[in-house]
């Protein structure tokens, strides 16, 4: 098991704890699943900073570098943080 998508984040001083490992890819999808975890975990009470709103949910391109697709996040499934 590769550490490419490993990730671990906190709410300083009290706040919750959570570590992600992802089974598949190099970790492209990493930034936007640690960026929804956080807005559930009340990271960003006042909504995502404008400069993180590109890796929220970035477009998923062919070999020519064009748009193809893009990632969603879905945190319906995770429990209140």
């Amino acid at each position: 098991i590769g550490g490419a998508a490993v990730w671990a984040a906190t709410l300083r001083p009290d706040g919750p704890a959570v570590a992600l490992k992802l089974e598949a890819g190099a970790g492209e999808a990493l930034p936007p699943v640690a960026l929804a975890v956080l807005q559930r975990m009340g990271a960003f009470p006042e909504g995502l900073p404008s400069a993180l709103e590109a890796f929220a949910s970035p477009p998923l391109r062919n070999w020519e570098g064009a748009a193809v697709g893009g990632t969603r996040v879905s945190t319906d499934q995770l429990p209140a943080l």
